[in-house]
């Protein structure tokens, strides 16, 4: 059974949401797969002409 912070970080590896990328992150920091996921949205939302400081 996942606790609250392994769920949230389950999460921030899987879903397309900046938020649960972020608290995902603050979690666990340094996570490859999450800071790659994170680079990912980042790159699409830069192509939709939202600039990405907007999902912090």
């Amino acid at each position: 059974m996942l606790n609250k912070s392994n769920l949230l970080c389950e999460m921030g590896k899987t879903e397309e949401s900046i938020e649960c990328i972020n608290i995902a992150l603050k979690l666990i920091p340094n996570d490859i797969n999450i800071l790659n996921k994170k680079e990912e949205i980042l790159e699409k939302l830069g192509k939709t002409k939202i600039r990405p400081s907007e999902c912090y």
